[in-house]
């Protein structure tokens, strides 16, 4: 069960991580007029909150220990790009990627590297 939370908490990261890694490459927000750079942003935020969902069905525990992730808002934000594509609003994507990613990371690898410590050796 830890190793299946681990497997989607690592998909969030790299997703993530991915979107920042992205944004590098331009200058103030400018990714926002390529539209194939939009495209892998909204997969990688859909992926993203998929996997909070399921964490959010079973995983209670995480979400009670971890509080300060918005666990909920990343499964709505997935839930909007799949079944209001056409209402996405895009200043709170673009908030979202230069406000929330880069505090979100750290949370992450912080659990991601206490789930690990405690599993043990292999």
């Amino acid at each position: 069960m830890k190793s299946n939370l681990l497997v989607r908490l690592c998909h969030i990261y790299k997703c993530c991580h991915s979107i920042l890694r992205s944004i590098d490459k331009y200058d103030d927000g400018d990714i926002l007029g390529d539209s194939k750079e939009v495209k892998a942003i909204l997969w990688d935020m859909g992926i993203i909150g998929e996997a909070a969902g399921l964490i959010l069905k079973a995983h209670p525990e995480v979400i009670s220990d971890h509080p300060d992730i918005p666990w909920s808002d990343m499964r709505r934000m997935r839930n909007r790009i799949m079944h209001g594509y056409d209402m996405i609003n895009i200043t709170i994507v673009r908030q979202t990627i230069f406000e929330d990613l880069p505090l979100l990371l750290p949370k992450l690898k912080n659990i991601i590297q206490k789930i690990n410590k405690s599993a043990g050796p292999v």
